[in-house]
């Protein structure tokens, strides 16, 4: 039995007659497998590329011999675990042909390619490799990402840098140099010595090999890959083979899958649409762009990998995007003016944004507009939660988030509406001026006023003269004349209504003229205040004492001693 046979190699194409086959046995091996590292292994033909696959691989898979006759013709193959190491013919061997074909099917299939020169690194292995490169370049294909340089049975005591030296390297083929600096930017130079001639070296150097191939993070699956060599053979036996596609299609399969599990891992990180609106909601892309684009990096993919980086962005945008319509709809809902007025307040309360919203009701609240400085909206806008946010957030309204809004059916109609001062009288009730300003309102009308506490975060309700408990729920209009006739008593308590006063009135007549001999004259007294009006020349005595009374509630009025109910004026 040979060292191929039984050992785990398996032999992938082979040349017949110079004909290029494709061995059905590898390729099912290869479909049954599953996220596989491949590495191809080139260079100097009789190096000890074979040998130096076995131990990479830790056992004996592939045919070894100390002639000089070639030993791997075509491209063998050992699969180990997830790691596909491909031993491709070697180059520069008078004994053996060096076919192009190997050289574009490693390079198109493999993510790290090991080139091995034979004892130095040399002007003519540089050139050689280049010479791949080159190839490569001819069918305008991109070589694997990662390049390993090794040079193997080597007596000469090179230094780590030494590769990195040459290529910077005035002398020699310059243009070779240039060549592999700009074909691989992962670049290492491992040197595999005779065991006799430095003692260790030779373990230490192919650990050092295996720790490098390890560093691959390039994966695709059995099944793929099996397509893609098929393809790839049909392609290379017709001579038509178009190597960018080849290539680019392994590259662009492997980032649309990274690409695909970036979009998963961010959908699943959203999480279930938001129920309630936020302001400050944001969706940030950027940390699984970057993680993409680790991966490019990593590779050196970047051409390959620009629309599959568009593409992801587009579609996390649009992931996001759905998420913030939502949340803006939440924001921007107007149905149901009361739960988005109780949502409104909510948010504001967690955020500790003080606020201020009048609810009109049956009354004609004009009196309270009639400041300068007072905005009505015409036309007026719909309540919703966003425009509770922007227009009480002190930082986003600096000229309004003081004052109060007022809202009928729904609708805001009058902004920057200043507090009146609660009556005297009246205990001032918790919190602030605020609460002070709606507590008055609530008095002066038959408005309610939710107040927000930038103290302690939490919604208030005025109504009827009473501050309720935080937390309460919005007044019922069912309760609408019991709140009324609460206020009416509040308000009778205080003195502030005509009938509550204490009034005196009275008429005397008179002589006026010939024509109109006897009139009346009126008077009328508040006794609390001692204001006085008087009305002359009627023609009865109640009518003069009625209207003198009439023009000393007005007197009242004008000076806000005493509120009509309903008041006609504050």
């Amino acid at each position: 039995m040979s060292a191929m046979e039984g050992s785990g190699c398996s032999k992938l194409f082979s040349f017949p007659e110079d004909q290029l086959h494709l061995h059905d046995a590898a390729l099912d091996l290869i479909r049954a497998a599953s996220n596989l590292q491949i590495v191809a292994i080139m260079g100097d033909g009789r190096a000890g590329k074979s040998h130096l696959g076995n131990e990479i691989l830790g056992q004996q898979a592939f045919k070894t011999s100390n002639g000089g006759d070639a030993m791997t013709h075509g491209v063998d193959i050992a699969l180990q675990g997830n790691k596909l190491l491909m031993d491709c013919e070697g180059l520069n061997n008078a004994l053996a042909p060096s076919r192009a074909q190997v050289l574009q099917i490693g390079a198109a299939l493999a993510s790290t390619l090991i080139f091995v020169l034979d004892g130095k690194l040399s002007e003519a292995g540089l050139d050689m490799l280049s010479g791949v490169i080159a190839q490569m370049q001819l069918h305008h294909k991109r070589l694997p990402t990662r390049l390993l340089l090794v040079v193997n049975k080597c007596l000469l005591d090179y230094e780590p840098r030494d590769l990195e030296t040459a290529l910077e390297s005035t002398h020699g083929n310059r243009g070779s140099r240039e060549a592999i600096a700009r074909a691989f930017s992962q670049r290492d130079f491992v040197v595999v010595p005779f065991e006799e001639f430095k003692k260790g070296g030779y373990q230490q150097a192919v650990n050092e090999l295996n720790r490098l191939t390890a560093q691959d993070t390039l994966k695709v699956d059995g099944p793929q890959l099996s397509e893609t060599i098929r393809s790839l053979a049909v392609q290379l036996r017709d001579s038509i083979c178009d190597m960018p596609s080849l290539h680019q299609q392994i590259m662009e399969r492997f980032l649309q899958t990274q690409a695909d599990a970036v979009l998963q891992n961010f959908s699943e990180s959203l999480g279930p649409k938001p129920v309630e609106y936020d302001p400050e909601f944001n969706i940030d892309i950027s940390g699984s762009l970057k993680s993409f684009e680790d991966i490019v990096q990593n590779l050196s993919l970047g051409e390959v990998a620009e629309p599959l980086a568009k593409r992801l962005r587009t579609n996390l945008e649009a992931s996001a995007g759905e998420w913030r319509r939502s949340n803006e709809a939440l924001g921007d809902s107007i149905a149901n003016w009361r739960e988005v007025l109780r949502r409104g307040c909510h948010l504001l309360a967690s955020k500790r944004i003080g606020a201020r919203i009048v609810v009109q009701r049956k009354q004609d609240l004009s009196p309270f507009l009639a400041s300068s400085n007072v905005i009505r909206l015409d036309p007026p806008v719909p309540l919703s939660v966003r425009w509770m946010w922007h227009h009480f957030h002190p930082h986003l309204n600096r000229e309004s988030h003081d004052f109060a809004a007022v809202v009928r059916d729904g609708l805001v109609v009058a902004v920057r509406v200043a507090a009146p001062a609660l009556p005297a009288g009246i205990q001032p009730p918790r919190g602030n001026a605020r609460h002070r300003g709606a507590l008055s309102v609530s008095l002066r009308s038959d408005a309610w006023v939710a107040v927000v506490s930038e103290e302690r975060g939490e919604t208030s309700v005025a109504c009827a003269g009473e501050l309720w408990d935080a937390g309460s729920s919005f007044p019922n209009d069912q309760n609408y004349e019991a709140q009324e006739q609460q206020r009416r008593n509040i308000l009778m308590g205080l003195k502030l209504l005509w009938e509550s006063r204490r009034i005196s009135s009275w008429a005397r007549g008179r002589v006026h003229s010939l024509k109109e001999l006897w009139v009346w004259d009126g008077k009328a007294k508040d006794e609390q205040s001692g204001l006085e009006a008087e009305s002359r020349h009627h023609k009865s005595k109640d009518g003069a004492k009625s209207h003198a009374e009439q023009k000393l509630r007005s007197a009242l009025q004008g000076q806000g001693i005493i509120w009509d109910f309903p008041p006609s004026a504050l």
